[in-house]
């Protein structure tokens, strides 16, 4: 069974923050929903929770039109990023109150709590004060206290974003281990891009109330059908360019003062696209893509450099107005700044400038 948004929209005075969006999630599935401040993501998992009612449009899920029922008769719930833990009451206490407002008796509730904070590693905290606990462990009991009542659906309000950079990691492989242990149907708002495709079944990219792209992380990464999405998730590089020739399997594009022959599956367009000579087009390339080589076809001269742990950033002027970023192991390289790099390019996109979609469209 499936939960669906069919036509949902929602405005608030002239700002539409979602324009009429059809979506659907896959039972079991975790999907999340990533894009900047203001493009509807937290509005839609409110329209989900029911603590906004949306303008028109259903919320349908097992065949139930959701839509006009209060976030209590709903079969959701959700994780908030500040926790909204009570702090009157100790771990126990916590985890306990949605078992206790739905009327479970001792027996349940003693036996549920006991299995969700051994699940959530929180086993011998059940008598502190919330105030005496770290920010991993008020998020773990969170998330006991969300899963404890067996909703269908749990709704992730980017509930990492008050968290540490190393804690944020181990939080997010916490919260993915136990959603595909217990098999729960999760929709995960974050503006974290690398948070999204590291924990996602499909990823969502939204801008502007409208979602731009979805699809599994590694297409979304790899294959992004328009400029934004490309420019959003992770780091790239865009460089001007034409087409200069094609044949069956290569193009030829003239970007950086050079000819760059690429085989069309490295371009990732489908075979009967029409390639037009001479067009001008956007060439969109990650910063992994560019290979340093002795006899490489382009060159530049190393502006900066940043140690990244494993691997290494480098910033090259290649005469554009931006430098453009190159990813190598840290373990290989030997370069630094005010070096002259040669290199090739592969794994290429085309984006048209006028519309700023990809030719694999």
């Amino acid at each position: 069974m499936t939960l669906s948004l069919q036509g949902i929209s929602k405005k608030y005075e002239t700002v539409e923050a979602v324009k009429k969006m059809d979506l659907i999630i896959e039972e079991g599935e975790l999907l999340v929903l990533v894009g900047p401040s203001g493009c509807g993501k937290t509005t839609i998992l409110r329209m989900l929770a029911g603590i906004i009612p949306s303008d028109e449009g259903k919320i349908v899920f097992r065949q139930q039109d959701l839509s006009n029922l209060p976030p209590e008769d709903r079969p959701t719930v959700t994780v908030f990023q500040d926790y909204a833990l009570f702090p009157h009451m100790n771990v126990y206490q916590n985890i306990a109150y949605g078992l206790k407002v739905r009327g479970a008796d001792k027996k349940t509730v003693h036996e549920k709590i006991n299995h969700y904070m051994k699940l959530m590693q929180i086993k011998d905290m059940g008598e502190r004060n919330i105030n005496a606990l770290s920010g991993g462990q008020k998020q773990r009991v969170a998330l006991a206290r969300a899963m404890v009542v067996d909703p269908d659906i749990l709704l992730f309000d980017e509930p990492l974003s008050s968290l540490d950079a190393k804690l944020r990691v181990e939080m997010r492989e916490e919260i993915r281990q136990i959603q595909q242990k217990t098999g729960i149907t999760a929709v995960y708002v974050t503006h974290d891009q690398e948070e999204a495709l590291a924990i996602a079944d499909r990823v969502a990219v939204m801008n502007q109330g409208v979602i731009e792209q979805i699809g599994p992380p590694e297409e979304i990464y790899y294959r992004p059908k328009t400029a934004f999405v490309a420019d959003f998730i992770g780091f790239g590089n865009f460089v001007p360019a034409s087409i200069r020739n094609v044949s069956d399997d290569h193009v030829d594009l003239f970007c950086l003062e050079k000819t760059l022959q690429q085989p069309r599956s490295w371009i990732k367009t489908p075979e009967d696209s029409d390639f037009p000579i001479e067009e001008e087009v956007s060439l969109f390339f990650r910063p992994e893509s560019i290979v340093p080589s002795p006899e490489g076809a382009f060159s530049g001269t190393i502006l900066q450099k940043s140690f990244l742990g494993a691997s290494t950033r480098f910033l090259l002027d290649c005469g554009l107005p931006h430098p453009l970023k190159l990813d190598v192991l840290t373990s290989v390289h030997l370069m630094k700044p005010g070096m002259t790099v040669s290199f090739d390019i592969s794994e290429v996109i085309l984006f048209k400038p006028s519309t700023e979609t990809s030719f694999f469209q």
